[in-house]
């Protein structure tokens, strides 16, 4: 970390001044930080940084992409489910749709098909934007790790309500794909009651480190993304043995952050389309 100090000069402007000539001197001076000292791994970094990898390699969330049977089933029953539909909603708070945002996003405009993210339960937006879409013609992807999250319930709830007035239900819940664990709860129950198409959400996968597992990778195959290439290609992050400098970087800042009263984890995305990724 670093102060800026603006040296004050009285500039005098002159005709054939370069412009060089207006510019204010600034000194760089780091805080609580020197680097010739605290750049100091612990004697034991080799054996701290294959702990890591071993970690990594033993995380479920990680795991999954070496799956590639899961995969293949999962690409065949999300290609299966949006045939002959026009436009997809998913409904899901923060980690149930965060990762497919990330990913989709990617695409910048190019998506194969027109999908929305509803995380919220502002009415407003809600009817406003369910209003401009043919419902009849529409995907509702219904993501919940617990089956009992109250805003995706809330939202699938109301949807219902519509369809019910309507005296459609059924068509309703033919275009319906819900992603929960596999057990007992108020989503799983509408979903078997009402025939909707179901895929088992991981039970050892926490939704915000979803984005490997059909959480994030069926609106990614709706998309239109080649999620293949996107599990080879966190696998060979995971295994690329010359990653391991990458730890040393993080544990420099985690002993900044254990040490000092600093932070330190600061991610600047320019890009658009690494917008959610950021």
């Amino acid at each position: 970390m670093f102060r800026l100090k603006q040296k004050k000069q009285k500039l005098k402007r002159k005709k054939d001044s370069s412009f060089s000539n207006y510019m204010t001197n600034l000194n760089i001076s780091y805080h609580n930080v020197d680097f010739s000292q605290h750049v100091i791994l612990p004697s034991n970094n080799s054996i701290i940084i294959a702990q890591t990898q071993n970690i990594l390699n033993d995380l479920p969330s990680l795991n999954i992409v070496r799956n590639s049977q899961l995969l293949n089933e999962t690409i065949q029953q999300a290609t299966q489910f949006a045939n002959g539909k026009e436009n997809f909603i998913v409904f899901g708070t923060g980690g149930s749709n965060l990762g497919a945002k990330a990913l989709i996003n990617i695409l910048q405009g190019r998506e194969r098909n027109n999908i929305i993210f509803h995380d919220n339960i502002d009415p407003i937006n809600f009817q406003n934007s369910i209003s401009t879409i043919d419902l009849s013609t529409t995907g509702l992807i219904v993501i919940s790790k617990s089956g009992s999250t109250p805003a995706t319930l809330s939202q699938f709830a109301s949807l219902i309500e519509i369809f019910d007035q309507k005296k459609n239900l059924k068509a309703f819940f033919s275009n319906v794909l819900i992603i929960t664990e596999d057990k007992i709860s108020p989503l799983s129950r509408i979903a078997h009651a009402n025939k909707c198409t179901i895929l088992k959400h991981e039970k050892n996968i926490g939704g915000r480190y979803s984005i490997f597992s059909n959480v994030g990778i069926v609106p990614a195959i709706i998309a239109g993304l080649d999620v293949r290439r996107i599990h080879a290609g966190a696998l060979s992050v995971i295994e690329d043995k010359s990653s391991r400098e990458n730890y040393k970087i993080g544990q420099f800042f985690r002993h900044q952050n254990s040490h000092y009263s600093l932070t330190n984890s600061v991610i600047l995305t320019y890009s658009d389309a690494l917008y959610y990724f950021g």
